[in-house]
């Protein structure tokens, strides 16, 4: 009979701790919270289980563009097995994010700081920082920062565009910069992010005219820039920026991009994947145990179309193969083509370069023998993830 009781005894216990953990409810003390209920249920399966602590994006009101605001997330785990943590992706150059822990017992935290600059003239921003974890029903965490941007200083447009310009006259462009705190504002200095390119670019500097100040709701003051770019100007995408730096103490620069494309005899062509007009190709994200290929083709026409000759220049990162086939002619040889397949090996480093910035990406210099464009730039987009 003691031995009819004890098991008894056992088998009631089981079932009344399964019944707990399913239902949330204690028969000794009565009902328990849903997120006890939750906690109990994931210790006993024996699994980890991320939880961010309060909310998975933070509203930070009103900040300056260039300003850096930071906050600070909590992750737990409320799980019955260690947590793995690692940094994921972010969702631009702009954003960094910190984590303090890459592993978690059960019922310890971690956090994960993200440091932000919008650099946009945007009114609003949104920023998201990933965080990859092993919880097989949670596999990534996306923590979110939001606000409004404030303005002291805005150029409008506020980039400037020499889109599919041939390189071998001058062409001009003017931006206005408004400035919309009262008192004195000038532009001290101009310099440009690129010194390679500059010599190619130049910018004049005059004061705004009445008419177009008051035609700007708030605007105080301003100035009116002309940028010229030069003949000579190297064939391929333009990514150039201009710095100015101001006399306002809590806006020292304002940065101008300058983005373009010097078309000539040589081009880039491709599929849905490829922007002709920055020369990037996309592969997105890369499984690394798979990899991943494309193919796109370098044009030549003109007087040197039979002469010139390609090959490959750097890389970057140098796991990158790239492949440069035999020409062909097409049109009755009006133009030749040849093909370029470019490959994220299998195997191949986890990287991230799904960045929105060209100095982000992977880059391929492909060299050539034609006079006017002695190597020509190709963008890769891909990250390389588990």
């Amino acid at each position: 009979m003691a031995i009819v009781a004890l098991t008894l005894g056992t088998l009631l216990g089981v079932a009344v701790t399964l019944w707990r953990v399913s239902t949330g409810a204690d028969p000794m003390w009565g009902a328990v919270s849903a997120a006890d209920a939750s906690y109990h249920r994931a210790i006993s399966s024996g699994r980890p289980k991320v939880e961010v602590v309060g909310e998975d994006s933070y509203e930070f009101d009103a900040m300056e563009r260039n300003a850096t605001g930071t906050h600070t997330f909590v992750l737990k785990n409320v799980g019955g097995a260690a947590l793995a943590l690692q940094e994921g992706t972010t969702s631009c150059t702009c954003t960094l994010s910190n984590l303090s822990k890459s592993e978690l017992l059960p019922g310890e935290t971690a956090e994960v700081t993200l440091e932000w600059k919008p650099r946009s003239y945007d009114v609003e921003f949104q920023q998201t920082a990933t965080v990859k974890t092993n919880d097989p029903n949670r596999p990534e965490v996306a923590l979110t920062v939001s606000g409004r941007i404030v303005h002291t200083v805005m150029p409008m447009p506020t980039n400037v565009d020499f889109s599919g310009i041939s390189g071998h006259e001058p062409i001009s462009r003017q931006v206005g910069v408004y400035c919309y705190r009262a008192g004195e504002f000038r532009i001290d200095a101009v310099k440009f992010a690129d010194e390679k390119l500059a010599e190619h670019l130049s910018v004049r500097i005059e004061e705004m005219p009445p008419s177009a100040l008051e035609a700007e709701v708030g605007a105080k003051s301003g100035v009116v820039l002309t940028i010229t770019a030069k003949p000579g100007l190297p064939q391929g995408p333009i990514n150039q920026t201009i710095l100015l730096t101001t006399n306002l103490e809590s806006f020292p620069v304002v940065d101008i991009p300058v983005r373009g494309n010097v078309i000539g005899e040589i081009s880039f062509f491709g599929n849905a994947k490829f922007d002709g007009e920055l020369n990037v190709v996309s592969l997105g994200r890369v499984k690394r145990d798979v990899g991943a290929s494309v193919k796109l083709y370098v044009m030549a026409k003109g007087p040197h179309r039979q002469d010139v000759e390609f090959s490959v220049g750097d890389v970057t990162p140098d796991f990158l193969a790239v492949q440069i086939g035999q020409p062909r002619e097409i049109n009755d040889g009006a133009v030749i083509s040849r093909e370029i397949a470019i490959e994220v090996p299998g195997g191949s480093p986890f990287v991230d370069h799904l960045g929105q910035e060209l100095e982000s990406l992977g880059k391929v210099t492909i060299r050539t023998t034609h006079p006017n464009a002695p190597e020509l730039p190709l963008y890769v987009r891909f990250s390389v993830d588990p």
